[in-house]
């Protein structure tokens, strides 16, 4: 199965806004027979969401490392 990740604009934005946006490519990505790597949600389940930038997207970079493939959300 490929692993495709999640990838989209967060900062400045309303989290209520892209939670939904994450949650439904999740959704329809996983509904299509991939496994999905949400940042957002590995982020926010993790307690990193108060980190400084340059260490979450560190931690981003090692999730993307771990997949075949990456889908920019608008």
């Amino acid at each position: 199965m490929k692993t495709v990740y999640l990838s989209g604009k967060v900062t400045g934005l309303p989290l209520e806004e892209v939670a939904a946006k994450f949650n439904h490519a999740e959704n329809l990505y996983t509904s299509l027979g991939y496994k999905v790597c949400n940042p957002f949600k590995s982020i926010q389940e993790a307690g990193y969401q108060d980190w400084p930038y340059d260490a979450i997207m560190k931690v981003c970079i090692v999730m993307l490392m771990g997949c075949d493939a990456i889908v920019f959300l608008l």
